[in-house]
């Protein structure tokens, strides 16, 4: 007969442990969950900052879009300025124009006027 005995392997289910096993294998599990409970929150931080940094991209992008809208604002009032001072100088020019336009009715009934008179006082004219 031979020394060696044969033993089947045992199986998870039936291998004796203790509570010090036990306390191990908590500890172990413990130990991933909260390695990647950290890992998790270590992520959520990270995308936290990168909407941060997108948020102040944004309000960069909202400041040059005030700004230009400030600018654009400017160029209308300038513009209303002008269309004032157009207006302005417009109605100017028709009362100089209305005034040469009496000045030349005037000169024309004055120049008929001198015909008529130089056409009688001449004798070119018979009545």
């Amino acid at each position: 007969m031979s020394n060696k005995r044969n033993y089947k392997p045992l199986k998870s289910d039936n291998v004796p442990t203790t509570k010090a096993h036990l306390e191990l294998v908590r500890q172990e599990l413990k130990s991933d969950i909260t390695s990647l409970s950290l890992k998790m929150e270590s992520g959520f931080k990270n995308q936290d900052s990168r909407f941060l940094e997108v948020d102040a991209r944004f309000i960069k992008i909202d400041a040059r879009f005030d700004e230009i809208d400030s600018k654009f604002e400017k160029l209308f009032s300038i513009i209303y300025e002008m269309k004032a001072l157009l207006e302005e100088q417009n109605s100017r020019n028709r009362v100089v124009l209305d005034g040469y336009t009496h000045l030349f009715d005037k000169s024309v009934v004055s120049d008929k006027r001198i015909e008529n008179l130089e056409k009688k006082v001449f004798g070119i004219s018979q009545k």
